[in-house]
């Protein structure tokens, strides 16, 4: 029941089925003799999609906290009960620490987006030398994944970009691992930056696109417009598959947006996907604006 209305679904001329909300009200003459009835029906089908899909989340949330908790409980456990050769500990310790990465990556992300949505993130934004960013992206995933080959390329003329690093860096390490997720072991998965011109050559250095390109299955075209929304992943099999919390890409374009960025993607279904953060480049005149803001804010 939503609003007090009684719901149930009607029969298109398809065949399909439309939920609705059925409110009626008697309709009375002027002494008050009732003379008929009044019924509204109001299509609810978004308001289902959006409860479902709040709950596919809370089932996801759950799901990727236990996951980690449950290897780092696993490891100490076995080592408080237990002597083991120093190898085996340190293969133990490594899996805690694993997890753990993975259980800090999912609450700072669920952080960041209930602040986004009561409207109080507040970027540290300051010049962030791109090289540096993407070089410490590329050396956390060898470490952190030895079953993809994982490739920067940098060009020699990229300039820095503006914005907040923790932040960027957790965007950029969730386009890392969504490619992980849809790309097969043994998969390369290239992290490139260079400047982006869009067609002009005056912008050519006021921007800096960092690409993120993976060969997995790619995504269906009809799938591309749901992509950005909240609690999405592909259709919903793929999320059951492939996990994750289905706020990924929408915390991705959400942080770009927050920057003064965009988006950029661009899949084959298949043969693979790439998606770009597109970022202003710290230009001599953004440094100074950010530097006399951050005055202003002692």
């Amino acid at each position: 029941m939503i609003g007090g209305a009684t719901e149930g679904t009607l029969s298109r001329a398809d065949g399909s089925q439309l939920a609705v909300a059925m409110t009626a009200a008697p309709l009375v003459d002027s002494s008050g003799e009732p003379v008929g009835r009044v019924v509204v029906l109001r299509d609810v089908s978004r308001e289902h999609e959006a409860e479902r899909m709040k709950s596919e989340f809370l089932a996801n949330v759950s799901h990727e906290l236990r996951t980690p908790i449950t290897p780092i409980k696993g490891y100490a456990e076995m080592m408080s009960r237990k002597k083991f050769p120093r190898a085996k500990e340190e293969s133990f310790l490594a899996g805690i620490l694993q997890s753990t990465e993975r259980l800090e990556r999912v609450v700072e992300i669920l952080v960041d987006f209930a602040a986004m949505e009561a409207g109080r993130l507040k970027p540290r934004v300051e010049p962030v030398p791109v090289k540096d960013l993407v070089a410490r992206l590329t050396d956390k995933w060898r470490q952190r994944d030895g079953e993809h080959r994982f490739v920067r390329k940098i060009g020699p003329d990229v300039p820095a970009i503006m914005g907040d690093p923790k932040l960027l860096g957790r965007s950029l390490d969730e386009l890392v691992d969504n490619a992980v997720k849809f790309s097969p072991d043994g998969g390369q998965i290239e992290i490139s930056a260079e400047p982006y011109a869009n067609g002009s050559r005056s912008a050519r250095n006021s921007r800096v696109r960092i690409t993120v390109r993976d060969h997995g299955i790619g995504i269906e075209p009809e799938q591309m417009p749901d992509l950005f929304q909240d609690f999405r992943q592909g259709d919903g099999s793929e999320t059951r598959s492939f996990g994750g919390l289905g706020l990924g890409l929408a915390y991705v374009k959400r942080i770009a947006s927050v920057h003064g960025g965009d988006v950029i993607v661009e899949s084959q279904p298949g043969k693979g996907s790439s998606f770009s953060l597109v970022l202003p480049a710290a230009t001599a005149g953004r440094i100074t604006e950010v530097t006399k803001r951050a005055r202003k804010s002692r």
